[in-house]
Formats: structure tokens, C-alpha cells, sequence
């Protein structure tokens, strides 16, 4: 009976010890964490999420523009060569230019017409694209990429936070069995203590004829 709450002593103690260990673990975490929360909060506070939206707002602007401008371009560069085909036609048939009015060569004679308004449009199209492109190209930064990431340290940061609101809790709990185990481990000794009093006062005429009395065991010590 005296060896199991001896064992029972020594099994709380050591429950104690597991669970002090634990909290100091959670302490140094949020520690940890903590400082990870301050890294964050000053990469975030650095980043300028609007001035960067607004880059990229811009840059999808110009790709649309650019996009628009080059289905555009298609289209004229298709009619300048119709034009172009249709004009060719009047160096083809012996009459030329004698008869302007002819229902048969009239178009080319009005396309003809068309023609240098047509090229100098199909030229300004062609260097308004090659503009376009080389200011997209100037734009290299990645801000899908850059707001992505402030997204995902921003989720990255509530997630530490949410860890460390279940560790506090942890620790809180962690003191209250503390506390509990400690009053039990006083109780198990003062009962302990109890019952090898009354162990060595019934044997105490066969132990002193013998020279031997068990002593109080130590439970105090670490």
C-alpha cells in the first residue's frame, strides 16, 4: 500500500514537471511568433496595395488597348490591300485612265484615290502598336504576383495570430492542471506521510527489537 502511493507520488510529480516543460515550449513559441507578427506588420505597412493596384489596373488598360489597336490595324491593313488590288486593276485593262466613269474599273479609279490616305493610316496604326508594346514591355514588374503575396502574408499573419490565441489558451490550461496536480500531489503526501506514521506505530516493538524503522520517504525534492 506504501509502495503504490509512493509510485502515485513520483507519477504526479513527474506529470507536473511534463506539463511545466509544455508551457515553457508554448511561451517560447509565441515568442517566436510573435516577432514573425512584427516582421509582418512591417512588411505590410511598407507595401502600398493601392499604388500597386492601380500599376496593374494601368498595365491591363494597355494590354486591352493593345489588343483593341491590333484587331484594329488587322482591319485597315485588309482594306489597304483591297484598295491596293483594286488600283492594280487600272494597269491591267488597255483603257487606264481615259475613262474614269466606267462602271467597270469606277471603284478602282475612287480607291485609287483612297490609297495614300489609307497607307498613312495603316502606318500610324503600325507605330502606335510598336509604342504600345514597347511601353508594355517596359512594365515588367509582376503586380498580380506582388498582390498575391500581400494577400498571402496578410492570411499568413492571421493564421499566426489564430495559433497564438489556441496557445494562451494551452497555457492557461496547462497552469490550471498544474495547480490541480499540485494540490493533489499535497494531498497524496500528507497521505502518505499519514500512513507510514501508522505503519511504524503498529510495527514500532518489531522494527526497534530489530534496529530498523522506515523512514518518511522524500517527495519534495525535484
Amino acid at each position: 500500500e506504501i509502495d503504490k502511493k509512493q509510485y502515485m507520488i513520483r507519477k504526479i510529480k513527474k506529470d507536473i514537471q511534463a506539463l511545466e516543460k509544455k508551457r515553457e515550449n508554448l511561451v517560447d513559441s509565441i515568442a517566436t511568433q510573435t516577432a514573425k507578427i512584427k516582421k509582418i506588420e512591417n512588411f505590410l505597412i511598407n507595401f502600398d496595395l493601392d499604388k500597386i493596384k492601380k500599376k496593374r489596373d494601368s498595365k491591363r488598360k494597355i494590354k486591352q488597348s493593345l489588343i483593341e489597336l491590333k484587331g484594329t490595324l488587322k482591319f485597315e491593313r485588309k482594306e489597304l490591300d483591297n484598295i491596293k488590288k483594286s488600283v492594280d486593276i487600272l494597269s491591267q485593262v488597255p483603257c487606264g485612265d481615259s475613262f474614269p466613269t466606267c462602271k467597270f474599273i469606277k471603284n478602282s479609279h475612287k480607291n485609287r484615290l483612297k490609297l495614300d490616305k489609307q497607307e498613312e493610316k495603316v502606318t500610324f496604326l503600325s507605330v502606335k502598336v510598336d509604342d504600345i508594346e514597347s511601353e508594355l514591355n517596359n512594365l515588367t514588374d509582376n503586380f498580380e504576383e506582388q498582390i498575391e503575396k500581400f494577400n498571402q502574408v496578410v492570411n499568413r499573419k492571421s493564421k499566426i495570430v489564430d495559433e497564438i490565441s489556441e496557445k494562451k489558451i494551452e497555457i492557461e490550461r496547462c497552469a490550471q492542471n498544474i495547480k490541480n496536480l499540485k494540490k493533489e500531489l499535497k494531498k497524496s503526501i500528507t497521505d502518505y506521510e499519514n500512513s507510514l506514521a501508522q505503519f511504524n506505530s503498529q510495527n514500532s516493538i518489531s522494527f526497534f527489537s530489530k534496529g530498523f524503522i522506515v523512514k518518511p520517504y522524500c517527495f519534495m525534492a525535484s
